[in-house]
């Protein structure tokens, strides 16, 4: 049993959260008051400042790991945005309708469903399925699509 700092109730110490620069390894305020105060500060001009600036030095990393993780598969597979760009627009113009179930479930998938193409040799383009984001990520992980020599 611990005090809270705060509101003063003795509560169960699994009740405020842990801190390695306190004694006995928790914080000094119980988790529903130490919530309250990070609300308030996040809320005042100062927190909302710090916070935004957090969210930008995430978002600003996030943007360079993307690049370049973008930069790797583009190198590695050159047909790749190609084949992509295909479907999109296949799709946009109507010749490709948009899916409407994963091809390989009962209909019970939920979420967005993926175009897959099974092969990226030239003239596939179109050679597509409708498959849910789920299914895809097992297919890939079971299977290896068909790709152009380098």
């Amino acid at each position: 049993m611990k005090v809270c700092s705060k509101c003063k109730s003795e509560k169960p110490i699994d009740e405020f959260f842990r801190d390695r620069t306190k004694k006995d390894g928790r914080n000094t305020q119980c988790k529903v008051c130490k919530r309250i105060a990070i609300t308030a500060w996040r809320k005042s001009p100062r927190g909302r400042k710090k916070q935004n600036a957090k969210n930008r030095a995430r978002y600003k990393r996030g943007l360079k790991k993307n690049r370049d993780r973008r930069r790797k598969i583009r190198k590695e597979r050159p047909w790749l945005p190609r084949f992509h760009r295909h479907v999109y627009y296949a799709v946009l113009h109507g010749t490709l309708p948009r899916p409407s179930h994963c091809e390989d479930a009962d209909g019970t998938c939920v979420g967005s469903l993926h175009y897959h193409h099974d092969s990226y040799l030239p003239g596939n383009e179109l050679n597509v399925r409708p498959l849910c984001a789920r299914h895809h990520k097992i297919w890939h992980l079971n299977n290896k699509a068909i790709t152009p020599e380098k």
